[in-house]
């Protein structure tokens, strides 16, 4: 399985990386991984607005998606923050990590990118928790990524409908449009086939629930 460390090398040598593979140093003066920073945060009171989270100065969005669930946000979030349980439903996202998360916790994520290059679909990566609001939004940060800083995030929006997701990456640094233009379409399509799967297991737990409550009602 590849480094996501191997994502931040130059386009001739991308696919020979392996999870053994040196890191290319920075070069001086550019600052790298974690000590790059997105310089703002679009605050929790605007992530829903039209058009959903801002993106940070100085970055770009990677990758970028978003579903309607017909169900709770509450629900939504039990299914989402249960990080856990991840790789029971999904094929795209499973998680490593240590009880529920909370800021400053680190896991491990491994991914699969169905629609990339072979050699190019398997990836693992560490991750810091960096952004968490109970029941509304949740963000991650890469560690160990030199010339580019990324935060991908999932925020919750109650809606007529149910639950509103907006799931996307933002990154900056020195090869954040090299990064865009090799991956960021495959990662969006990863984003969007992770997000069906949630949907559909937010949606069955909710149906359920339903279920559940109606027959404690029957006389």
């Amino acid at each position: 399985m590849a480094d996501a460390r191997c994502l931040i090398l130059p386009l001739a040598v991308l696919c020979a990386c392996s999870a053994s593979a040196a890191v290319v140093p920075v070069p001086e003066g550019q600052a790298g991984g974690s000590k790059v920073l997105l310089r703002r945060r679009a605050s929790a009171t605007t992530d829903c607005l039209e058009g959903g989270p801002a993106v940070g100065e100085g970055a770009i969005r990677f990758a970028n998606s978003s579903i309607v669930i017909n169900a709770s946000t509450a629900m939504v979030w039990g299914v989402l923050a249960d990080l856990e349980a991840w790789g029971k439903w999904n094929d795209v996202f499973a998680a490593l990590i240590d009880g529920p998360p909370e800021v400053g916790k680190r896991l491990t994520l491994r991914l699969y990118l169905r629609t990339a290059l072979p050699g190019m679909r398997h990836w693992q990566a560490r991750l810091n928790v960096t952004e968490l609001k109970e029941g509304r939004r949740i963000c991650f940060d890469p560690v160990g990524m030199p010339g580019v800083a990324a935060r991908h995030c999932y925020v919750l929006c109650p809606v007529a409908e149910g639950t509103l997701m907006y799931h996307y990456e933002d990154q900056s640094g020195l090869l954040k449009h090299l990064l865009l233009k090799i991956m960021g379409r495959v990662t969006t399509e990863g984003f969007k086939r992770f997000n069906a799967f949630l949907r559909n297991q937010s949606e069955a737990a909710e149906a359920s629930t339903t279920i559940t409550l109606a027959e404690t009602l029957l006389p």
